[in-house]
Order: C-alpha cells, then sequence, then structure tokens
C-alpha cells in the first residue's frame, strides 16, 4: 500500500543519518564542569590558589562559576589580566619561574583541567609546575577528582 511504501521510504532516508548521530554521540566523553566548578568553589579555604591544566580550562571553569562566588585566586594570570577577555586570557600567563614565585604562601593548591588533554595553546606554566612541585615532594596531593573528563586535583603546600 501506499502509507506503508512511503513510511518505508522515509525510514530508509533517515536510519544512515541516525545512525551516523548515534555512532558520534557514544564518542563524546561527558563532563560535568558546573558540579567540578562548584566543588572547588564550595571546598576552598582562604589562602588557597587555582591553576589550570591546560591554560584554556579557565574558560569552561569560568563559565560555571557563579559570579557572586568567590573562588580561589588565579595566580598564574599576569596583573593585567581580565577573566572576561577570554579571547587571549590564556596569553597573559606568567612564566613557570614567576607563577612558583606567586605561589608563595599559598597553602593549598587546586589544580583543574584535562591532564590527558596534549592540546597546548601556550607554554603551559601550570603544568610544569605542578610536576616540578610533586617529584620535589612540595605538593601532596589531598584529593583527585573526575567529573567526566574534567579533572580536579587538590594539593597541600610543605610549608618549609
Amino acid at each position: 500500500s501506499r502509507p506503508t511504501l512511503g513510511t518505508a521510504s522515509c525510514a530508509l532516508m533517515l536510519f544512515p543519518w541516525l545512525r551516523v548521530d548515534l555512532a558520534y554521540s557514544d564518542q563524546i566523553k561527558g563532563e560535568d564542569a558546573r558540579a567540578a566548578t562548584a566543588h572547588v568553589v564550595e571546598s576552598s579555604r582562604p589562602g588557597d590558589v587555582v591553576l589550570f591544566r591546560p591554560a584554556w580550562s579557565r574558560v569552561v571553569y569560568e563559565q560555571y562559576r557563579d559570579g557572586r562566588a568567590t573562588s580561589p585566586e588565579d595566580v598564574a594570570i599576569a596583573a593585567d589580566g581580565s577573566m572576561l577577555e577570554t579571547g587571549d586570557i590564556v596569553a597573559r600567563e606568567i612564566s613557570a619561574a614567576e607563577l612558583e614565585e606567586a605561589l608563595e604562601g599559598a597553602r593549598r593548591v587546586w589544580v583543574v583541567g584535562y591532564p590527558e588533554s596534549d592540546w597546548s595553546i601556550t607554554p603551559e606554566p601550570a603544568r610544569v609546575v605542578e610536576s616540578e612541585s610533586v617529584d620535589s615532594g612540595e605538593w601532596t596531593l589531598r584529593e583527585d577528582q573526575d567529573f567526566g573528563e574534567l579533572n580536579v586535583r587538590l594539593y597541600e603546600v610543605d610549608p618549609s
């Protein structure tokens, strides 16, 4: 019958599109940036700082941070950097040596980002400082949580 033939034709035309769409959605690995950001903001203490690894992940964090909420200080940004200028904010990161100086006095360091990402568009001083500080025993890992692909680490800094 004509209605059956029409339905079958539509199904045959839509099937490849639906199959491709479902295959694509299976490849997407979720992240819960809202929960990760809320966790850092709610669990932070005075004197905490936050670093981003890689640098562009600060844009994801800032997207979900409630503007009224106090976040740990982002010490990797040069003094003239503005979180609202997302077009070039990662290019305003200070060097690893300057970052080490900026971390003086920090008791705890939050590192938010995508540790598996190798897409770096800046020198990535946070990655260098984190690696060196952990290897030297200066930082002790206190928390390591995944929010999908987004990872949050909390380090305690050795006061000496």
